[in-house]
């Protein structure tokens, strides 16, 4: 996931430099915000509760880089359950039921 946030902050830092070379007669200005969704339990829980653990205490600053961001409310990081994970169909092996669920998810059919 730190792998993940690090690319969508640069994205969102471009958007934001879009934004501010706006039309000049546009009265509302976009807000950039972006949701992650994480199958693991674990890495949510690091994201959104900034409080060091025993256990997390290892774990290095540019893995806690997104923190101010999901402080802010710029990155949302939600928990989905494993088998709805879209991206797994990229990452992991399947199960053939699963392969066709998340195809059909991913194709809109």
């Amino acid at each position: 996931m730190s792998e993940a946030t690090r690319e969508i902050l640069a994205l969102m830092g471009l958007m934001e430099e879009i934004k501010g070379r706006t039309v000049p007669d546009t009265v509302s200005v976009p807000t950039v915000r972006c949701t992650i969704f994480e199958d693991n339990e674990g890495a949510v829980a690091i994201a959104n509760l900034p409080k060091v653990r025993p256990r997390t205490k290892h774990i290095n600053v540019r893995m806690h880089h997104f923190r101010g961001a999901v402080k802010d409310g710029r990155l949302l990081i939600k928990s989905i359950d494993t088998k709805d994970q879209l991206a797994d169909i990229a990452t992991k092996p399947l199960s053939y039921d699963l392969f066709v669920k998340l195809r059909k998810r991913i194709m809109g059919w």
